[in-house]
């Protein structure tokens, strides 16, 4: 009978090969619009896609990935609108992980803000995107700030980012 030997490193490679990999989690949240409460990503995750629908982008659903980024910090900025001021970032060790409005249309945003461990870079506004679009991808980015334009804040930009 004739042995052969593996290396530490040849088991190894095979062991990893045959286990099952294990698929991040995706999820949507809930829609909101002013007659709900906020929507979330879970802590540590972000979000990858958004959708808007009904007469001025009344309703917005946030699609979220699982970063496992720890988190340290979650808040919510001042609310915004086409009027005056419109638009909010998140720092730049941040991710915007959730959405809120007030008032006709959804008219008043405000973001969540989550802390991370990682600096944004190579940013870029994306948009506008409206309910004519419906569904949008951010091409592997994160979101870190909004801003909206038009009537009731139809208009929705999203200031993305890799991390």
């Amino acid at each position: 009978m004739k042995f052969h030997h593996f290396s530490a490193v040849a088991l190894l490679s095979i062991c990893l090969m045959t286990l099952p990999t294990v698929a991040l989690a995706v999820y949507s949240t809930p829609a909101v619009s002013e007659e709900d409460p906020p929507a979330t990503c879970n802590f540590g995750d972000a979000i990858y896609a958004a959708q808007c629908y009904g007469s001025y982008c009344d309703w917005t659903r946030l699609y979220c990935y699982e970063t496992r980024y720890q988190v340290s910090n979650r808040y919510w900025t001042t609310s915004f609108s086409e009027e005056g001021t419109n638009y909010r970032f998140c720092g730049a060790n941040e991710i915007m992980t959730g959405i809120s409005c007030a008032g006709d249309y959804c008219d008043n945003v405000s973001i969540e803000c989550s802390q991370i461990p990682r600096t944004r870079y190579n940013c870029q506004w994306f948009g506008p995107h409206s309910e004519e679009q419906g569904y949008v991808g951010f091409g592997g980015k994160y979101v870190n700030g909004m801003s909206c334009t038009g009537s009731y804040c139809d208009n929705h930009y999203y200031y993305i980012c890799n991390y």
